[in-house]
């Protein structure tokens, strides 16, 4: 199983870039989060993930509403100065980005129960940070697909995620909730 993230595409431009994330960055809800060792700066962004049905290679954007039927609200985590740190000496980021319960996701739901009026919501201590739109048939997303299908094959049960909000900073004591309408659907301690 692959996790493709789209890099800041949440101003819905095509993407440029984008990047995998390990098998050990994604926890189940439920769980705190820690704030690891090598980095004191961590920041935290609420996403849409979609869960591939099908095999594709090369699709068209046009297409991409066929390769998922299932999505999952989540929080990944980051760490931008040490990414910067990173990026300064001419290394791979990764490090910054895709380590040990970095993704936290929830169960995944039909993307039937969503609508456009759906609203998903991002609370940073009782604190509404940001809002997502469930609405994945923009063409944004059909890029993500191409973009992603162009070099990779997807293949069932990868996750896709194309959309992050802006980052947010968090400290230990902080808590983060996910909405959807008036229902929480994850929420994070951080530790």
């Amino acid at each position: 199983m692959k996790t493709f993230v789209i890099e800041r595409n949440e101003n819905g431009l095509p993407p440029e870039s984008w990047y995998f994330l390990p098998d050990s960055a994604i926890t189940n809800p439920g769980k705190p989060f820690f704030i690891p060792e090598m980095t004191d700066t961590i920041e935290a962004q609420a996403l849409l993930a979609l869960k591939i049905n099908r095999l594709g290679k090369t699709i068209a954007p046009r297409f991409a509403h066929r390769y998922f039927s299932e999505v999952a609200l989540g929080i990944h985590f980051t760490a931008p100065l040490l990414k910067k740190e990173l990026l300064d000496k001419g290394l791979s980021p990764d490090r910054s980005r895709g380590f040990d319960r970095s993704l936290f996701l929830t169960e995944f739901i039909p993307y039937e129960e969503f609508s456009k009026h759906t609203e998903i919501s991002f609370l940073k201590n009782g604190e509404l940070t940001a809002t997502l739109s469930p609405d994945l048939s923009d063409d944004a997303t059909g890029d993500c697909f191409a973009a992603i299908s162009a070099e990779n094959t997807l293949k069932m049960g990868d996750i896709l995620i194309p959309h992050l909000s802006r980052g947010i900073r968090i400290n230990i004591g902080d808590t983060l909730e996910i909405r959807k309408d008036t229902t929480p659907l994850l929420r994070i301690e951080i530790k």
